[in-house]
Order: C-alpha cells, then structure tokens, then sequence
C-alpha cells in the first residue's frame, strides 16, 4: 500500500508538471493571439491612412495639373491676343511710324515680358506637377514596400501562431 501511494503521489505530482506546462503554452498562445489581433488591427489603420494620403496627393495632383491647364489656355490666349495687337499695331505703325515709333515698342516689350512672365509661371506650375507625380510615385512606392512588410511579418506571425 505504501508503494502503491508513494506511485500514485509521483503520478499526481507529474500531472500537476503537466498541468502547469499547459496552462503556460495555453497563456502564451493566447497572448500571441492577442499581439497578432493588435497587429493586424494596427497594420489596417497604417493602410487606411496611407490610402487617405494617397487620395489628398491624387486630389492635389489633379489641381495643379487644372491650374496648369488653365495657365495654358491663359498663354493661348495671351498669344492670340499679342498677335492681333501686333497685327494692329503694324497698321497703326504704316499710319503713324514716326509720331508713335517709341510707344509701339515699350507695348511689344510689355507684351513680351508679360509672356515670359506667365511662361515662367507655366513652367513653375509644370515643376509643380511633377514634383507631385514624383511624389505620390514615391508614396505608392512606400506604401508597397510597407504592404510587402506588413504581409511579411502577418505572414511570420501566422506561421508563428499556427507552428506553436
């Protein structure tokens, strides 16, 4: 009998091991659940911003590439315009050569500078919008390279969580 009850202690006292063994890989799983669930919830909420940023640069992209456009037809005009003025005034100069000659030429630089003025602005408005193409190109760029890392480390935490 003593034997037999000195057996049935060793075994009471490996079930407890056991037991305890358990309930640790038990907490340690649930807690590596808990991580991944957060992990997750936080890797949606990075790619939610990041989606809305895109579509802040996408809208900014859109209404610079407008006010370009605008610019241009602002140019066309402006060309169409200097060229009936110079058109005009080459009738007025046959007319008037030698009462207006001095006059005829500060309006052509007028005109002249005024295109270059909207020229340059054009160009600005262009460096504008490629700066903001380059820039959501290089966003789109991160925003793949950081979904690429975050499948990356679901996917370690999904082996993780399904080799334990």
């Amino acid at each position: 009998k003593f034997e037999q009850a000195t057996e049935n202690l060793r075994e009471a006292k490996r079930c407890t091991v056991h037991k305890d063994r358990l309930e640790e890989e038990i907490a340690k799983r649930s807690q590596v659940e808990r991580d991944f669930v957060s992990f997750r919830q936080s890797a949606q909420e990075v790619e939610l911003q990041e989606r809305a940023r895109s579509k802040e640069l996408r809208k900014e992209n859109a209404a610079l590439k407008k006010n370009v456009k605008e610019q241009e037809n602002v140019i066309k005009s402006l060309n169409r315009k200097l060229q009936f003025t110079k058109n005009e005034h080459k009738s007025v100069e046959m007319n008037i050569l030698s009462n207006h000659k001095v006059e005829l030429q500060q309006l052509k630089s007028e005109s002249a500078n005024e295109i270059d003025s909207l020229k340059k602005r054009l160009e600005m408005e262009s460096m504008k919008r490629s700066d903001a193409e380059k820039r959501a190109a290089a966003l789109e760029t991160l925003q793949n390279e950081q979904k690429s890392k975050m499948q990356n480390a679901i996917e370690g935490l999904a082996k993780q969580f399904t080799g334990s």
